[in-house]
């Protein structure tokens, strides 16, 4: 078995980065869009502040217009 194949049979518990940005877009509110941030393993940061600016500019922004 090679290098290669063995890499494909273990699953990543690292999302490509596209899996996260639509994780990222099935957040339906702020409070998802929290959760997630703050305890999703796949997410770089669980910094709360940068979490909660992240979230805030993503949702409640949008529904001020």
């Amino acid at each position: 078995m090679t290098t290669k194949e063995k890499i494909v049979e273990e699953p990543n518990p690292h999302m490509s980065y596209s899996e996260v940005q639509r994780a990222w877009k099935d957040l339906l509110t702020y409070r998802d869009c929290l959760e997630f941030c703050m305890n999703d393993r796949r997410v770089f940061t669980h910094d709360q502040n940068v979490c909660s600016a992240y979230c805030f500019f993503k949702f409640l922004s949008k529904e001020k217009q």
